[in-house]
């Protein structure tokens, strides 16, 4: 069974900065994050090495004009064991996943 929480929403740069700034801090302290999602935060248990995808996307169209964009994909394996997590070697199969970036609005994903 997989858990997701999503939201989106309209944010200015600097608070968008400030969000990932926050989430950054989250990810260097030790033990388990917890990831502001809307107006709730999601508790995961990521290991210290984790995988990390990005992907940029600059669009040109005649009639929806320009648009770009930012992807970034954290992925981890949870160890059935200990309940705690571990690095994947297969993404893929990864349950826990945290998605920052924007669309060609401006709006965050996957906050």
């Amino acid at each position: 069974m997989a858990d997701s929480t999503e939201h989106s929403s309209k944010m200015n740069r600097e608070e968008f900065a400030g969000y990932l700034r926050r989430l950054a801090d989250e990810f260097e302290k030790e033990g388990d994050i917890d990831v502001p999602v809307g107006n709730k935060s999601v508790r995961l248990h990521p290991p210290d090495s984790v995988k990390r995808d990005i992907e940029v996307v600059e669009r040109s169209s005649i009639l929806r004009g320009s648009k770009e964009a930012i992807g970034l994909d954290v992925k981890w394996k949870k160890s059935k064991k200990s309940g705690t997590s571990k690095e994947s070697n297969d993404a893929d199969e990864a349950p826990d996943e945290e998605r920052s970036g924007t669309d060609g609005d401006g709006a965050a994903a996957g906050e």
